[in-house]
C-alpha cells in the first residue's frame, strides 16, 4: 500500500511537470494577449515582471507547486479573480452534475441488467447488447448535441444552455410534455406548407399597416 502511494505521489508530480512545461510551450504571449497589440514595450516588460514571467522556470514551478500545496492557485489573468474561489463557487453544480449521473446511471443500469440477465438470451438481452454497443461506439459529443436538440430545442423538457436543478418542478416537466406534440405538429405544418404561413405574415403586416 505504502509503495503504491509513493508511485501515485511521484506520478502526479511527473505529470504536473509535464503540463507546467507543455504550457510554456504553447506559442504566443499570454502578456501580449491581455494587454492587446498596441501595448508599448515598456508595459509589455513591466507586465511580464509583475507575473513573473521573466524568472527561471524552476523557480516559475516551485512558486506555481508550493502555492497550489497550500490550496493556493493563484489569479485568474482573465478575470482578475482568485481561481481556488472560483472553483468552490462552481463545486455545488459540479458536484450535484455528477451525482445526478451516477444516480441515473446506476438505477437504469440496474434495472436493465437485471432484466437481460434474467431473460437471458431473449430479444431484450439482445437489443441491450445492441444499444450498449451503440452507446460504446457512439462519440459522446454528438450524442449530447442530438440529446440536446430533441429533448431541450423540440419537445422542451429540458433547457438548452445554462444550469437548471436537479430538484426542478415535476408539474414543469410535464407541461412541457404536454404542450410539446402541439409545438412539434405546428413547426411541421409550417415547414410543409410555407405557402400558409407566407400568406399569414402577409395578412399580419397589411393588418399592422
Amino acid at each position: 500500500m505504502a509503495a503504491r502511494l509513493a508511485t501515485l505521489v511521484v506520478l502526479v508530480w511527473v505529470v504536473s511537470l509535464a503540463v507546467f512545461a507543455l504550457v510554456l510551450l504553447i506559442p504566443g504571449d499570454p502578456t501580449t494577449t491581455l494587454l492587446g497589440d498596441n501595448a508599448t514595450p515598456e508595459q509589455v516588460t513591466a507586465f511580464r515582471t509583475s507575473l513573473g514571467l521573466d524568472d527561471p522556470l524552476l523557480e516559475r514551478y516551485w512558486r506555481w507547486l508550493s502555492g497550489a500545496l497550500r490550496g493556493d492557485l493563484g489569479t485568474s489573468m482573465l478575470s482578475s479573480y482568485p481561481v481556488t474561489q472560483a472553483i468552490g463557487d462552481r463545486i455545488g453544480v459540479t458536484v450535484s452534475l455528477v451525482v445526478s449521473a451516477l444516480v441515473l446511471s446506476v438505477v437504469v443500469g440496474l434495472v436493465i441488467g437485471v432484466l437481460a440477465a434474467v431473460r437471458q438470451g431473449g430479444w431484450f438481452d439482445r437489443l441491450t447488447l445492441l444499444g450498449s454497443s451503440i452507446g460504446i461506439a457512439m462519440p459522446n459529443f454528438w450524442l449530447g448535441l442530438v440529446l440536446v436538440t430533441f429533448f431541450g430545442a423540440e419537445l422542451g423538457l429540458f433547457p438548452t444552455s445554462g444550469y437548471a436543478s436537479p430538484l426542478l418542478p415535476w408539474s414543469h416537466a410535464l407541461r412541457a410534455a404536454q404542450a410539446a406534440p402541439g409545438c412539434i405538429i405546428r413547426r411541421n405544418v409550417s415547414q410543409q406548407n410555407p405557402w400558409r404561413t407566407g400568406m399569414r405574415s402577409r395578412k399580419t403586416s397589411t393588418t399592422t399597416r
